[in-house]
């Protein structure tokens, strides 16, 4: 009897322990999943940050990025307000939150804008990219190429509405980048994120920022949730002139992330500028690091560490893809580094770019660039380079993915390339690779023509 009554009591101990882990691991969850940062607007300065480069899931604040491009095409007049966005059965299909439209109905672009700020709409946000990108998947291989270009190094986009994937996750740091470009380089459509409500079809749509009623000098910008991720929230505001960014992941409620966010900004605004470390100086996260997504059974907060300084080059990235309805016309993008954002040229007719367009990268030893292959849609391409970019990565970890556009015979053709690196990385590189892309490799050289010597062998 005393055997069993031992075995009875450590049996009673052992499901006591496994009470306490399993009420212990949600909220190990949660605390794995925290991260915020601060900063100052204008100059990038960091006056708070928690894990700013842990990787998590980033929910509805992904349609920060669908309105980057959106303001992008309108900025450049490719979009007008007053354009009709169409829904399909895809975007009908979406699960809220959501507008409820039906395929074949329509709305303008402005009242999709005001959609996605205020009810965080994902039926919007996928008709969105299938009109800018032809398909939401397509859309959203541009949305991580945009963000690399204005230096989201840390985050990967797979959709448009932030609905969950595994492979959608940024960074606290990667949205307080993203919010500071929304702010610099749209000043005319910025005031978009600080409407409370609108109007549509006889009934009002409020904001599910409640900071914006709460917090004094509140701007607005966007919420975010999903089971996996928490309660996330991107929040800008402006006391005395002075406008902070705050970016906060995995709160518990929103509520608790609300009163967070509000202390974090007191906080800020309370701190002088000191002309401490810039938000695009510290811990900067390498590109080849960041294009990869965790390796399997890793944790979600990978490791941080402060990358070695690199020199910042004229042209991070030149993006082409066909512009959505638009017949033959061709849309390059351009992103200087100088000014973090991006810049955007059409042609009707074959498409060339002038050596303005990449800085000096023709004339340093870091102008030379491999072809891997030439393809009929421009996804297609993107993959390829960047694929080429992966293989390569230890070998060159400089070298960035980029594809251009050629008509001919009434056709456009992606051109996949590496570029970014010297001429013995070129002359090399096309001897590393394997199977297809090693076959159709070959070097150009800064001027943009093929270099006269193949490393294909």
């Amino acid at each position: 009897m005393a055997c069993w009554g031992r075995l009875l009591i450590r049996f009673n101990v052992f499901l006591a322990l496994a009470g306490v882990l399993t009420f212990l691991s949600p909220a190990q969850a949660r605390e794995d999943r925290y991260a915020a940062i601060v900063v100052d607007a204008a100059t990038g300065e960091v006056l708070h940050s928690v894990n700013p480069n842990q990787r998590n899931f980033p929910a509805s604040l992904t349609k920060m990025m669908t309105l980057y491009l959106v303001f992008d095409e309108l900025k450049h007049k490719h979009l007008k307000l007053s354009d009709r966005i169409a829904f399909t059965d895809n975007a009908e299909a979406q699960a809220p939150s959501k507008l409820g439209l039906h395929a074949g109905q329509s709305i303008t672009v402005e009242q999709g804008i005001l959609a996605l700020v205020t009810r965080s709409a994902n039926d919007v946000a996928v008709a969105f990219a299938e009109h800018i990108g032809g398909t939401e998947e397509d859309f959203s291989r541009l949305m991580t190429a945009k963000a690399r270009a204005i230096g989201m190094n840390r985050s990967t986009f797979v959709n448009a509405s932030g609905l969950p994937n595994p492979e959608q996750l940024s960074t606290a740091r990667d949205m307080a980048t993203l919010a500071r470009a929304l702010i610099q380089q749209f000043p005319e459509y910025y005031s978009y994120f600080q409407v409370r409500k609108f109007r549509f079809n006889g009934q009002t749509i409020f904001s599910h920022n409640r900071l914006l009623q709460s917090y004094k000098g509140a701007e607005g910008m966007k919420t975010g949730y999903i089971r996996a991720s928490g309660f996330n929230l991107v929040a800008a505001a402006k006391r005395d002139g002075r406008r902070l960014v705050g970016v906060v992941f995995g709160g518990d409620t929103a509520s608790q992330r609300d009163r967070q966010m509000a202390r974090l900004l007191d906080k800020g605004f309370a701190t002088s500028p000191s002309g401490r470390s810039r938000l695009d100086q510290i811990e900067n996260v390498p590109e080849n690091d960041a294009e990869g997504d965790p390796p399997p059974g890793a944790p979600m907060d990978m490791a941080e560490a402060p990358a070695a300084p690199q020199a910042k080059e004229k042209v991070r990235h030149v993006i082409s893809m066909p512009a959505a309805n638009s017949g033959s016309e061709v849309r390059v993008a351009a992103a200087s580094s100088g000014a973090g954002l991006l810049q955007v040229a059409s042609s009707k007719s074959g498409l060339k770019l002038s050596k303005a367009s990449f800085g000096n990268e023709g004339s340093n030893a870091a102008g030379w660039s491999i072809q891997v292959g030439a393809y009929s849609r421009y996804t297609a391409a993107m993959s390829a380079a960047s694929d080429a970019q992966r293989k390569l990565s230890k070998s060159i970890p400089g070298g960035k993915p980029f594809v251009t556009s050629h008509r001919a015979q009434g056709q456009t053709v992606y051109r996949a390339r590496l570029t970014g690196i010297s001429e013995s990385q070129a002359r090399s590189a096309c001897k590393k690779l394997d199977g297809a892309s090693r076959s159709s490799c070959h070097v150009v050289a800064p001027e943009g023509g093929p270099s006269p010597s193949q490393a294909s062998g």
